[in-house]
């Protein structure tokens, strides 16, 4: 440290030898004295490494000032100072001096150090207020300033953005962490909570799945909240009744199923014990009427002949009963095979032209190269009978009328007659068993009503449809509809059984 006296005009009396910018900045120090008249602390400025400044003061005799007394420091600090202002800021805040009206800045060890605000001023650093500055070569930073009292001396606390925002940065990153984690927690406790009680509708699921698939019986345990329970309970005692019905039920068909058996094979053997005496009767009739036990009358021979059809009648009932038990009883045994109509239609007109004769209704097959893909003799048995069910419909003088036509993979037969028709109230119920169109007394027709059921029973075992279309007195269209091809490449044949139970019926 020098010290040295000056006069007011300016001349040096006695003191040592400084640097020039020593003197430089003392000179401008004693002008800025001289001009206030009062005491004066320079600006820092470095000289050498280190920090410097001076303070001058005026020397007074009276009220008039003879000279000036001019001191010069230095701007130092221990190591254990810049401990405490560490500890004080934060490791990543930084301390320095500074000076308005100066672009020199000091550490707070008392070492010259560039700019920590960038190509800023000091002057531009308001008092008592941050500023944030984001010249600088690294990250942003904030700067705030103190003024020393008296002095033009700044004492200036940087510190970085990124040091600024790392301890909320932290604190967020905590936050989302545990937050996280309570989201994860309440997920896997959410989870088994559901877990825990759906388990019950599950079970109440499963079995009510494994009830539609006929396993009955299935019983939960009631578990879960009230409502649950409830339900489960409820669930419970529905599968008990619908375990007693289904086993009261099952008990039931089989008493059916065995009696349908016992029918079946009652209706064989009184099939069969029926048919040995009406043979013998229409043969010994026939046998009759032929002379061979002597010369019988034409009023004779018109009576065995009415006995021989009353007995083709009986027989005809007789096997349509028995066909129509065994179609009831068990499934009906079909082969499957091509079937040209034409060869149908020609089986059909030998079995019924006389009777068609003997009526005389006109019997008329309209040529055809159609086919079908079925068993040949329930076709010409489904044939057969519609067209006698025409017949009989039909007044002498009337006619029935036999196509066939292809329609892509179907054939459409259908079988006219100008007869007395069918009410529309009674179209729905003809293919029912036991059912005709005339149910009165006097009705035209003779039968059990089987031969229309029997038609729809075959027609639906070879995938085909069979309908009506008809007004009272304008005659009836029956229409069957059958594959013309088979629907599967591998079709399999079946073997029909029991040739003699499944003969030609008619209504």
């Amino acid at each position: 440290m020098g010290v040295q006296l000056w006069t007011t005009t300016g001349e040096r009396r006695y003191g040592v030898e400084v640097h020039s910018v020593d003197s430089t900045r003392l000179a401008e120090a004693l002008r800025q004295a001289r001009a206030s008249d009062s005491a004066l602390r320079s600006p820092l400025y470095s000289v050498r490494g280190q920090v410097r400044l001076w303070t001058v003061v005026p020397v007074r005799r009276g009220t008039a000032a003879v000279g000036f007394l001019a001191e010069q420091r230095f701007v130092g600090a221990s190591v254990e100072t810049e401990r405490l202002i560490a500890r004080l800021t934060g490791e990543d805040s930084r301390v320095f001096f500074a000076s308005r009206g100066s672009f020199e800045w000091a550490s707070v060890s008392g070492r010259p150090a560039s700019s920590p605000i960038g190509a800023l001023g000091v002057d531009a650093l308001p008092e008592a207020k941050t500023l944030r500055v984001a010249d600088v070569p690294e990250d942003p930073v904030y700067a705030a300033a103190a003024s020393v009292a008296a002095t033009p001396w700044l004492i200036v606390l940087v510190q970085s953005e990124r040091s600024i925002l790392a301890p909320p940065r932290a604190f967020l990153r905590g936050l989302l962490t545990i937050g996280l984690l309570l989201v994860v927690l309440g997920a896997v406790a959410a989870l088994w909570l559901s877990r825990l009680e759906t388990q019950s509708l599950r079970d109440l699921r499963e079995a009510a799945e494994a009830m539609a698939t006929g396993a009955y019986g299935q019983t939960v345990l009631p578990s879960g909240g009230a409502e649950t329970a409830a339900l489960a309970d409820a669930f419970n005692t529905m599968s008990l009744h619908i375990t007693g019905a289904h086993t009261a039920l099952a008990e039931r068909n089989a008493a059916l199923t065995e009696a349908n058996e016992s029918k079946a094979r009652f209706l064989a053997v009184m099939s069969h014990e029926l048919r040995t005496p009406l043979h013998a009767i229409g043969g010994h009739a026939e046998l009759l009427a032929l002379g061979v036990h002597g010369p019988v009358t034409h009023a004779q021979q018109d009576a065995m002949q009415r006995i021989v059809r009353s007995k083709e009648q009986l027989l005809r009932l007789v096997s349509d009963i028995l066909h129509y038990a065994r179609i009831e009883a068990s499934p009906l045994p079909l082969t499957s095979v091509e079937v040209t109509l034409s060869d149908v239609f020609d089986n059909v007109r030998g079995s019924v032209a006389d009777e068609f004769v003997r009526r005389g209704v006109v019997l008329d097959f309209v040529p055809t190269t159609a086919t079908v893909f079925g068993d040949e003799i329930r076709v010409q048995q489904i044939l057969t009978n519609l067209v006698v069910n025409a017949m009989q419909f039909t007044p002498s003088g009337g006619s029935v009328t036999i196509s066939g036509n292809a329609e892509g993979n179907l054939t459409v037969v259908t079988v006219r007659d100008t007869g007395v028709g069918i009410p529309l109230a009674s179209q729905d119920s003809i293919f029912e068993p036991f059912v005709q169109a005339d149910n009165s007394l006097t009705r035209r027709a003779r039968g059990a009503g089987l031969g229309l059921a029997i038609v729809r029973q075959l027609v639906m075992a070879m995938s085909g449809t069979v309908t009506v279309s008809s007004l009272p007195g304008e005659g009836a269209t029956f229409t069957v509809t059958l594959p013309s091809r088979p629907p599967f490449a591998d079709e399999s044949t079946a073997v029909v059984e029991d040739a003699e139970a499944f003969a030609w019926v008619t209504p």
